[in-house]
Parts: C-alpha cells; structure tokens; sequence
C-alpha cells in the first residue's frame, strides 16, 4: 500500500467513525442532550414517547368505533414508508445495477477518482466494490422500510381488536400494542440512517475526501435538526402570538354561539 492509497484508508475510517460515534450519541446519549442542552428535545426521544402514548391511546379510545384516527395516522406512516421503499428499490435497480456491470461507466468513475486532492487517484478499493457497497447500504435501507410497513399492517389489526369486547381473556393487549409501534419506528429509523449513510458512499466514488466532507456535513445537518429548541410562546413573534389570540378567540365565540342555539331549540322545543 502506498502512501496515498493509505491516506484513503485513514479518511475512510475517519468518516465511518464520525457517522457510527454521532449515532452512538444521540441514540445512547440522550441524557447528555437533555442535560447540557436545556431547552432542546431529542426528536427521536420524543417521538419514541409519543408513539407509546398514542398507541395506548388509540387501543382505549373508546370513543372512536371505527379507530378512524388511529387507520388515518397508520395510512400515513405507510404511505411514506412505502415512498422511501420505492425510492432505495428504484436507486438499487436502476441506478446503481447498470453501473455496476458497465465497464465504461467504471472506467469514466475511475478517472474521476484522480481528482481528489489528496489521493490523486490512489485507492484501496477499485470502484465495482465501492459501489457494491453502496447497492448492499441501499438494500437494507430498503429491507427496514418494508419491515416497518409490515408492522404498521399488523398494528392496523391489533388496533381494533384490543379493547373489543370479543378479545376474551385479554388475548390481545395493549403492550402488544406498543411494543409493535415501537419496532415500527425502530425499523423506520434504521432504514432512513442507512439512506443517509448511502450518500457518502456515492461520494467516496469521487475519491475520499470527498467522502469525509460529505460525511461531516450530513453529520452536523443531522445534529441541528434531531434537537430542536423548544421556544417559548413568548419568544415567538408578534403576529404569531396575535394569530393564537384570534384562534382562542374565535373558538370561545364559537362553543359560546353553540350553546346560544342550543338554548334556543331547547325553549322552542317546550
């Protein structure tokens, strides 16, 4: 192994560590967040506790027949699980594939490759097992997406049938319930961090540097936007703050005109 050739080495491990410690620290870390982060939630804390929730709540409402809440946010999550799965099948089959039996396309990705600034060209790794690499990354993105649907199927079932009088003996509950809620998200969220992942093994065709900079950036993208600051109402602007009053407004003039017409009917009614 030359010296170049090393340095790829080197910047590939780089960004693969950098990638795999984020993740470790926000999935394993969280109390670290919300101890030196004050005013800030973990969107993946927090949609992990809301999911138990509502799927809890959704079980017991005993008020919706028909669990149309429950079906309308399940057919959402599918929907876009479904998109996302469709998206990894097309790149994987028509993307990646033809590239990887096309030797002209490899020999045009190789001259590429010289490019980067710090290699020049050498690598460690010739192109067809670079974008293997890629194409498997994109299959298991792929594979969670669809066990994430699978799940949400079933939990379409579990849904109705847990607080039916027909479930005798308690045969379906309402852990059942959220642990497959919970394995849901799991399986969604691994297959969006392996899509992420799969952007900066395009860009390790283009050389290592490249690699390492997108690697970082994707980091530091998903580091601002998975804790969000909580701002206070106050914080908020102006007109903001006026639209929430006009709201608030209208809707205690609303409940208050209801109960106008009901005592209306009512004295006509005698």
């Amino acid at each position: 192994m030359d010296r170049h050739a090393g340095y790829e080495l080197l910047l590939v491990l780089l960004s693969v560590t950098v990638f795999f410690a984020y993740h470790l620290w926000l999935f394993w870390g969280r109390s670290f967040v919300t101890r030196h982060r004050k005013g800030h939630f973990n969107i993946w804390e927090t949609n992990k506790a809301a999911r138990q929730v509502w799927a809890e709540d959704v079980a017991q409402d005993s008020r919706d027949a028909l669990q149309t809440y429950g079906i309308q946010t399940l057919r959402n999550a599918i929907t876009a699980s479904s998109f996302l799965a469709t998206t990894c099948a097309l790149i994987a089959v028509q993307g990646l594939l033809p590239v990887l039996f096309d030797v002209t396309r490899i020999a045009r990705i190789d001259q590429l490759r010289k490019s980067d600034p710090i290699t020049h060209g050498a690598t460690i790794m010739n192109s067809t097992w670079k974008i293997a690499i890629a194409e498997l990354t994109i299959w298991f993105s792929f594979l969670c997406f669809t066990q994430s649907i699978r799940m949400m199927v079933h939990l379409g079932f579990l849904l109705k049938v847990v607080a039916s009088p027909l479930n005798k003996g308690k045969f379906f509950t309402i852990e059942e319930v959220v642990a497959l809620s919970l394995r849901a998200t799991i399986m969604f969220t691994a297959g969006l961090r392996a899509f992420y992942a799969f952007l900066p093994l395009i860009a390790w065709l283009f050389g290592p540097t490249a690699m390492f900079v997108s690697t970082v950036l994707l980091v530091f993208s998903l580091y601002i936007t998975d804790s969000i600051p909580k701002e206070p109402l106050w914080q908020l602007p102006e007109s903001y703050r006026k639209a929430q009053d006009d709201i608030e407004a209208q809707a205690v003039k609303a409940s208050g005109s209801s109960s106008s017409n009901a005592s209306h009917l009512h004295r006509r009614h005698k």
